[in-house]
Formats: C-alpha cells, structure tokens, sequence
C-alpha cells in the first residue's frame, strides 16, 4: 500500500469535508466562466459560440490553477497523518477532474444542448433577481460613442450629438426607502 497505512475506517466527515472544499474551489471557476459565455451571448445571441469563446477566454487560466491546486494537494498526501493524506488526494482529484471533465467537456456538452434555454429566467423569479441576470446590450453605444454607420453605404467620422448616443437604462433601485 506504500506509504498509506490502513485503519480499516474512514472518518464519516472526511467525504463532506473534501466535497465541501472541492465545491467552494471550483464555483468560483465556473462562475468566471459562466460570466465570460453570458457576455458573449449578450454581444452575440449564439450559444455555441459563446460556448466557445468563454472556454477559449478561460481555459488556460484554469488548467493552471488546478495544477497548482493538485500539486499543493498532492504534497498534503505525502503528510504522515491518514486524515491529511487522504484529505490531500481527494482534492487533487477533484481539481484535476474539475478542470478536465466538467470545464472540459459537462459544461460545454450541456450548455450546447441547453441552447436557448440557458438564459432562461422563470416567471416566479422575485423582482431584484432579474435586473443581476442581465447585462447592458454592448451592441449598443455608450456615453461618449460615436456611430460609425448612418446608413448602408455612408460612413460618417463626424462626433455624435447628444440625441443620436444611446444611454444606458438605469439600474432598478433594489431596495425602496
């Protein structure tokens, strides 16, 4: 067995603490994620490329920080306390899997499949949880910008009047005084 000694018992907790651990290091890497393919989508309404884009965007980042998370987790499992060890390989595990399994191929495969139903925000939603599912359209311009086209065929480098810039619709106050 090398250099694991076999208690013939594994504490109960020991599961639901890597999971735990395991949870809480790899939603923040989905959320980064999931936040990258949204924006995509608001800028270009297709989930397959924005699939794409937020991998593309994401993947390197990840793929190190989850080395770095095995490889700090692999040398908990050379500790000499069974507790550590095993700590220490469940979450190396977990980080590896995370990164390959689930970034790499789960969340692609199910959001492709999803399409549309991705963006999906259910009726019963309360009020203040829609205005945070959305973003500002970057199709439309900003304060400042200056539209390029006016027409089919006519470009114009004159500066935009106050009337022809779009603004942004205001944030809905969450809380009413």
């Amino acid at each position: 067995m090398g250099d694991f000694t076999v208690t013939a018992t594994t504490d109960v907790f020991l599961p639901i603490l890597v999971f735990c651990i395991a949870f809480g290091l790899s939603m923040d890497y989905e959320i980064i994620l999931l936040t990258r393919i949204l924006e995509e989508h608001h800028r270009t309404g297709d989930t397959t490329q924005a699939v794409t884009y937020g991998l593309d965007r994401t993947a390197t980042q990840f793929t190190w920080a989850s080395l770095i998370v095995a490889v700090i987790m692999t040398a908990l499992a050379t500790s000499g306390l069974t507790f550590l060890k095993l700590v220490g390989v469940g979450l190396a595990l977990a980080a590896l899997l995370d990164a390959t399994v689930v970034r790499g191929l789960l969340v692609p495969a199910v959001m492709a499949l999803a399409g549309r139903a991705n963006w999906w925000t259910p009726r019963w939603t309360p009020r203040w949880a829609r205005p945070l599912t959305h973003l500002p359209d970057p199709r439309s311009p900003g304060r400042g910008a200056r539209p390029e086209v006016i027409g089919k065929d006519h470009v114009s480098a004159a500066p935009a009047s106050a009337s022809t810039v779009a603004r942004p619709s205001p944030v809905p106050n969450r809380r009413a005084r």
